[in-house]
This record gives C-alpha cells, structure tokens and sequence, in this order.
C-alpha cells in the first residue's frame, strides 16, 4: 500500500506533533509502513515500495512537493526549467518548474499527476490533479485538538479521502448517490470534510481562503465540422494523425524495458494497445512492446467470454496470455475486500485483481496497460442529426438517417425521433414525452430528497445547447472518467496506464466530427481505419462486444447467502438511506428476472453496504482462508472494529 500526506501549518509555524499523533496512528493500526519527513512548517507523511506508481518527495528552494507523477512531456518540462538531469523523477522536475517559472504552466503537464506543493514563503499549499483523473489527490482543513472545528491555520492534503478524516464522518449524501446508481456529485469524497481534486484543476490554500482553477476541460474542444464527409482527403488526414497520436500515447506509457504488460479483453481497445506496442517494437520505434497479456474469463457467463478474439491477438503477435477466471464478487475464498477509502462494485472483485498482480509481478512486470478511455470520446451519438437540422442541413439529416436506417434494418422514423425531433423539443414536453429513470425503489425518498438526489431526466441526455447535442453528450461521458478509473485501485503495486487518455489523442477524438465517430456496424470508425494494416482484420471489423451483466446476475445468485447476511441489518438502512425490506424484495427480482437496471441498482447499493461491512469491522464471508484472516487482520487493524454509530454515520 502506498499514499502521501502532507500536513502545513498557514502561519509558517512547525506543526505541532499534537496533530500529527492522530495521523501517524492510521496507518500503523492498518499495518503499513509509513515515515515522517518534516521540514519547517511542513510534515509529510509517506508509504510506498519501490513501484512506479509509488508516490515521491521533491524539495526545490522554498517548495516542498509531494506525489505521484508520470509526464508524457518531461523534455518540454526540462527545457523549461533550462537543465538536464537523466535520473531526476518526473516529480522532482515538476516542483523544479514551478520554482522557477511560478505555477501557470501546470495546464501545460502532459501525463498522470496528483501532487501538493507546500512554499513555506508564500505559505501556500497548491494541489493538482490531471486532465482526466487518472490519479487522485484530496484536500482538506483539519480539525482543532481543542476545539473539535477545522482550523485555519492548518491545511493538508493526501492521495486517501480516509487519510484525512480523522473521526470518520461518512458524507451520507455520496454514499446515497452511488447507492442509487448515480454519479457523485464532483469534488465530494466519501467522507464529510474531506474534498476531492477534480480533475484538471489546481486548487491553492492559505490561512485566509481557498481558490480553484481548471486548466482543462473537455468543453474547449468542439467538433470540426469541415472536415466533412468521411470520404474526403481532410478525413484520410485526421485519420493519419489519429494513428500517430494513438502510437504517440502508446510510446509514452512504454518503459524501453520488458516489464510492461497489457489487459487483453478481445475488444477494439484493448486489442489496439496490444498491437500497436508490438507494431512500435517490430518497426524498432521503441526497444520493448509488451511483455505479456492477462485476460479476465468467466467460464459460466457466455456474454463474457472473448477468447476468440484475444485468441487472435496473441496468435498475431506472439504474446504470451495468462487467463484470471472464475472470479467473482463475494467469494468466499478471497475473504473480504481490502479497505479503500471509497466504495466501488468493482472492488467486490478484489480477488481477481490480486490474481492478476500476482501474475504480471511473478512475470517481472511492473506496468499494465489498459483499453480504458476510449468509449468516452469515440462511441460518439446520433444527436448529430438534431445539431444539422438546427445549423440548416436539413436535407443532410434525411439523407444519412435514410442510408443509416437501410444499413442497421431499423425504422427510420424511430431513428429520427429519439436523434432529431427529440433534442430539439423544448425541456418542458420532452419530459413528458420520455420519463426520466426513477430511484431504485428501496431508497427512502426522504433521504434522496434530503441529498438532493431525484430520478434522472429527459434532459439529463438532451440537455445541451441547440445545436451542440452531440458535443454536449459526448462531454457528459467524458465526465464518468474518474468513476470508471477506480475499477484499477486495487491493482496498486503496478502502474496502471492508459494509452487512450493520452491528452493530445483525446483532445483530437474530441474534434472529430460526428460521423468519423459513429458509422453503422463500425463505431469507433477512425479508430478502425487507423488500425489497418497493425490491428488483423476478424478483430478489427468485429460488431458488438461481450458483456459483464450475465456475470453480475450470476454472482447475485450464486453468492445469495452471503448478501443474505450483509443485508441482515443493513447499515445503509440504519443511516435512513433505504428500505430493508424493498432492498431485498429488488434483489430477489434481480435475481429472477436479470433485468439490466435492476441488477446494476442491486449490484452498486450492495457495494456500498459491502464497503460499510468492511470499514466497521463486519464480518462478510461466512468462511474464508486462513490467510484471509491473516490479510483481515493486518489490513483493517483495531480502529476498524468497532459498533457503528448510525446517528453520526462513524465507526466508534
């Protein structure tokens, strides 16, 4: 396990050990290894091996730094601060810049960052985080010894909302959102107090206030319209780029040794990271691809099973293939989730992930790379046609929903209806027209209304400005990135990376025009054509992709004794947020029926009260290794067992 903390004191005082003690504390009773380095006003708080996630100290001057950093642009970076040192971490070159040059080029960091920076002259804490979210960082003004209030004068940061809250309040109102399937709200944390960095922003604290910037958003970036139809010589050209930058971001994420792995699910994505890294390697355009693949199989769920496509991909580049299967959430014999400090469902797979640790670390691999990302900016929407007809091309519109409708055999009026006439109707009658999804209905009511959480709405996917529905959808999805993201926490001891967040890649996906996006039978299309000739065809022109819902469904039927003792006394019922009763008459309907948004509602509200179960000491499994309890032990330590306080939503 590794995280960072840092303490600063507003004033320039040193910070009195009074307010370290109870920070020093947490992460002794989890069984970490921790050290304290202080300097001046100060104090940093930091655990971590030798991985290259690892978070890293930087002193430069007055500035103290502390974090996790990978630059896609650390030559640019060097050039800036006019030096060269071939050993100096992309952490240390970063506080060196912003010694030198002042803080205005952060935006201009290419790469995965979340770092604090403490100048014991300006007696500022900054704190940033990258464009997508990729690492996280929290802040936070910590509570008086004496008085129980925050305080001032004092500031903190740290990589764990957890870390920061000492007497752990529960943010009822986050939880509730993810109990009810919905995004949390940005910039809250789990835990009351506590904020989260959003990403692309840098947030600056002293003693008097607190200001925030963003320094990029997905916003900014429209797509082109002139580079219209696919078929035009502007479209071979973007797709040409595409091709560089998606190596580019391939490239960046390589270490030049052969201790980088890949996921290799079959699909588009993931088959493109492997293929592309191995193209790069064979071109000699980098020393090393991947050294290796691992595969995530579920022998009972056929939705799920892409081993014919993945198959293919290491048959074409000789990679090895190493298939984690058979994992599922609440199996027994992985014993319970490690603590986290926020919940998630995917954590309920923790098994799994450590099964995929355990194989690429045995392997000599230090790195993972991923196909996450490009679902977000390149799946694109059919609100095109609503954004043509308001710009006049009516004639346009008909004409490619005609060919669109002929190609997919699906009604042609349907197609314009939900894609032309409904995101241009007004607010009023579309909700009328097309019902929001409601609340799962074991939420209280009174709990949602109190959190300020309702059913979603027409408008929640028609929203955007005449004209710019596409766009506007598009950056809605973009705004799940860092949900998706946590799904990768409990592969630490890796560094996970993302060829496709790399921002350049991105920025362009998000000026593509709509139809480089979304073609019949071929979405994803420039990504597509890019790949020709690296990518072998059967996976490259494949339609559809498999799906985890089966697998959810059966994990909720195979493992209906343990959630029978989970929901025994529920914790979310006893903080008001849902109905026992209604919770488990859903779950039975779930079970009976497997429809999608039933089993999605039962499997994120059963993470969250997993994740209660684990922070209060509850027992989960009914049985479990020897090891697991050893694991048990060791991760949650004595000031995780407790009875829960249901009036103040702590553990005590």
């Amino acid at each position: 396990m590794s995280f960072f903390l840092l303490l600063a004191h507003g004033r320039g005082a040193v910070v009195p050990e009074e307010v370290r003690r109870p920070y020093d504390r947490l992460p002794r009773y989890r069984g970490y290894t921790a050290r304290w380095v202080h300097a001046g006003s100060a104090s940093v708080l930091i655990a971590g091996g030798d991985s290259l996630a690892a978070p890293r100290i930087a002193r430069v001057g007055p500035l103290l730094g502390v974090g996790v950093a990978r630059l896609d642009n650390p030559q640019e970076v060097r050039r800036w601060i006019g030096q060269y040192r071939p050993c100096v971490s992309d952490l240390e070159l970063i506080v060196a810049d912003l010694a030198c040059n002042g803080y205005g080029r952060i935006g201009s960091y290419l790469g995965d960052f979340a770092f604090a920076v403490w100048d014991a002259v300006a007696l500022t804490l900054t704190v940033a985080r990258d464009a997508f979210g990729v690492k996280r960082v929290f802040h936070a003004r910590p509570r008086s010894a004496r008085s129980g209030h925050p305080d001032a004068r004092l500031l903190a940061a740290a990589s764990r909302a957890d870390l920061l809250a000492l007497d752990e309040r529960y943010d009822l109102a986050f939880l509730l959102e993810l109990a009810a399937l919905r995004a949390p709200t940005p910039g809250r944390s789990a835990f009351a107090g506590v904020d989260a960095v959003q990403p692309g922003t840098v947030v600056t604290l002293n003693d008097a206030r607190t200001s925030t910037r963003q320094f990029w958003a997905a916003a900014e970036f429209q797509p082109d319209e002139r580079a219209r139809p696919i078929r035009s010589r502007a479209a071979s050209e973007l797709c040409n780029e595409f091709r560089e930058r998606f190596l580019d971001g391939i490239r960046a994420r390589l270490t030049g040794e052969p201790d980088v792995w890949s996921q290799l699910s079959g699909g588009l994505d993931s088959s493109s990271v492997v293929c592309g890294a191995q193209w790069l390697a064979r071109t000699d355009a980098v020393a090393y691809g991947v050294s290796g693949t691992v595969s995530w199989l579920y022998r009972w769920s056929t939705d799920g099973d892409e081993r014919h496509f993945s198959s293919i991909i290491t048959k074409h580049t000789g990679v090895r293939n190493e298939l984690v299967q058979d994992f599922w959430s609440w199996r027994p014999e992985d014993g319970l989730p490690p603590v986290t400090d926020e919940p998630n469902p995917e954590h309920l797979l923790h098994g799994r992930e450590r099964r995929t640790r355990e194989l690429v670390e045995a392997a000599g691999g230090r790195v993972l790379l991923t196909g996450f990302g490009s679902d977000h900016y390149l799946l694109g929407n059919m609100f095109f046609f609503a954004d043509w007809i308001a710009q006049g091309r009516v004639r346009d519109a008909m004409r490619e929903m005609l060919r669109r409708a002929a190609i997919g055999r699906v009604s042609f009026w349907n197609l314009a209806y939900r894609n032309a006439l409904l995101p241009l109707l007004p607010a009023t009658l579309r909700r009328r027209l097309v019902p929001g999804a409601s609340l799962p209905p074991w939420i209280r009511r009174s709990a949602a209304e109190s959190a300020h959480i309702v059913g979603t709405s027409a408008d929640d996917s028609y929203a955007g400005p005449r004209g710019l529905k596409y766009a506007a959808l598009v950056q809605e999805q973009m705004r799940s990135i860092p949900l998706g993201l946590r799904r990768h926490d409990l592969l630490e001891g890796l560094d996970v990376r993302h060829p496709f967040l790399y921002r350049p890649l991105v920025e362009l996906g998000l000026r593509l025009p709509p139809e480089m996006c979304v073609q019949p039978h071929a979405r994803k299309w420039i990504l597509r054509e890019a790949m020709r000739g690296i990518l072998p065809e059967p996976v490259r022109t494949r339609v559809g992709k498999g799906g985890n819902l089966g697998f959810v469904h059966q994990a909720l039927i195979r493992e209906r004794p343990t959630i029978a003792r989970i929901l025994d006394d529920p914790l979310l019922a006893q903080l008001g947020c849902i109905d026992p009763v209604r919770l488990r008459a859903g779950i039975d309907e779930a079970c009976r029926t497997g429809a999608e948004e039933l089993v999605s509602a039962a499997i994120y509200t059963l993470a969250v009260e997993t994740w209660l179960h684990v922070r209060s000491g509850r027992p989960v499994t009914e049985t479990r290794r020897e090891q697991g309890n050893s694991d048990l032990h060791h991760q949650q330590g004595t000031h995780l067992t407790g009875r829960f306080d249901a009036a103040t939503g702590r553990t005590v």
